[in-house]
């Protein structure tokens, strides 16, 4: 997932963003955080390695409090209901390869 990217394409789109979903906000509110620790804290909670992007000092802080904090297993699978299937970052130069395990 490459959030900046994700949250002007749906923007342009005139969909919600990652950072507008019910879910996201709601756990945001439920553990005083913003919308994009609770994403990130999601992420991790799924054992992926997350690499946030920011230059701003506020941001680059609040990027770092995200282990103080557990999501529920409700507010997990409500954030993973979320998935449409959408691939924000293309990897084409994979195909061919046997370590290209998505469909298309």
């Amino acid at each position: 997932m490459q959030c900046m990217a994700g949250v002007c394409c749906r923007a342009a789109e005139g969909k919600k963003t990652v950072f507008e979903q019910e879910a996201i906000l709601a756990a945001a509110q439920n553990h005083h955080k913003t919308p994009a620790q609770v994403a990130l804290r999601h992420l991790l909670q799924k054992g992926l390695v997350v690499v946030p992007k920011s230059i701003n000092p506020k941001r680059m802080k609040e990027n770092l409090e995200v282990f103080d904090f557990q999501l529920s297993e409700a507010e997990m699978s409500s954030i993973d209901s979320l998935n449409e299937n959408h691939r924000i970052v293309w990897i084409d130069w994979l195909k061919g390869s046997k370590s290209y395990p998505w469909k298309h």
